[in-house]
């Protein structure tokens, strides 16, 4: 997983070297405590902070996909709802993390 993120990250960094943006790489990491299902509105919340802060990669961990809901699937569909586009790459293991990236072309 590391490689993973670590790919990902020079990825984005090569991207926007490549164009000559001079722009900053935002990276926000959250524990989202088993998915922010023993927080009322937990959900809601985590995709309102990821929209409002709307960095170009998300790294999430803690997720268990509870009740065989995945939680990548639902979270991506309600941040496409609050206006915001990330691609979903679900790294499974135990104590699975998540990772989502601002799409870096459009077609």
């Amino acid at each position: 997983m590391k490689r993973l993120s670590l790919f990902l990250f020079l990825l984005i960094a090569s991207y926007n070297i490549l164009v000559a943006k001079s722009r900053d790489l935002t990276v926000l990491q959250m524990n989202v405590w088993q998915e922010g299902t023993r927080v009322k509105g937990g959900f809601d919340a985590i995709a309102d902070e990821i929209a409002r802060l709307h960095p170009d990669i998300v790294m999430l961990c803690e997720i268990r996909y509870y009740n065989g809901r995945k939680f990548i699937l639902r979270l991506q569909k309600a941040l496409e709802e609050r206006g915001v586009t990330y691609n979903a790459v679900d790294h499974k293991g135990g104590d699975s993390n998540t990772t989502l990236t601002k799409p870096l072309m459009r077609f």
